[in-house]
């Protein structure tokens, strides 16, 4: 759940709380973000900028969504977690 968590409190994500998965959909306010197109974007950037791999929510055809899975150890979600919000905070709108 600190997945969920943590990305309830970053402004352009909306995560949809998991019902006993191994992961978590969290949907993108592509709106609030000045330079990401759609998920496939979102993806992209992140695995280059911060070396974190998230599957687009379109595999699953959830345009504008990604996918989280959380069965790592919890100190290993924490850093992806800080990396995931330094990212979204780097691309905001101003």
């Amino acid at each position: 759940m600190c997945v969920y968590n943590a990305c309830q409190k970053i402004s352009c994500l909306k995560p949809v709380k998991p019902q006993g998965a191994m992961y978590v959909m969290v949907g993108i306010d592509i709106s609030s973000l000045a330079d990401i197109k759609d998920d496939s974007d979102f993806c992209q950037k992140i695995l280059n900028e911060q070396n974190v791999m998230l599957l687009p929510g379109t595999c699953f055809g959830a345009k504008n969504f990604f996918r989280v899975v959380f069965c790592a150890p919890e100190p290993k979600l924490l850093e992806f977690v800080d990396r995931l919000a330094t990212f979204c905070k780097a691309h905001e709108k101003n």
